[in-house]
Order: C-alpha cells, then structure tokens, then sequence
C-alpha cells in the first residue's frame, strides 16, 4: 500500500503488467524448449522400441490413439 501512495495506482498497475507478461513469456519459451528436446521427441521413440516387431504397427497405433485422447 505504501508503493500505491508513492507511485501511484497507473504506473504500478503499468509495470505489473509488464512483468506478468515477460515472465510467462520466459516460462513459456523455456518450458517448449525443454519440451523439444525431451518428452516430445523421446515419448514417440520409446512407443515404437517397446512392442515387439510382429505387434509394433497395431500395437504403436493404439498407443498413439491412447497418448492423442489423454492429451
């Protein structure tokens, strides 16, 4: 409240804003960067080395059916 009678509502209100917006920004950008280099690609790898070769294509099919509807 003190900052409030300093600076006043607008300019507070102006910086606040400014800050929530770079930080989510930030956060958004890093989180899809760590995405691309992990769950991303490495969840697709993993569902096409875990069936055996004469399961793999129904059974990668189901697995990408079931990770699409959890999603």
């Amino acid at each position: 409240m003190a900052w409030v009678d300093r600076s006043g509502r607008k300019p507070l209100l102006f910086i606040g804003t400014k800050g929530m917006g770079l930080i989510t920004l930030v956060a958004l950008v890093v989180f899809i960067a760590c995405f691309a280099f992990s769950l991303g690609p490495i969840a697709w790898t993993i569902i096409n080395e875990i069936f055996p070769s004469r399961v793999r294509g129904e059974a990668v099919a189901v697995a990408t059916a079931a990770n699409w509807f959890a999603a």
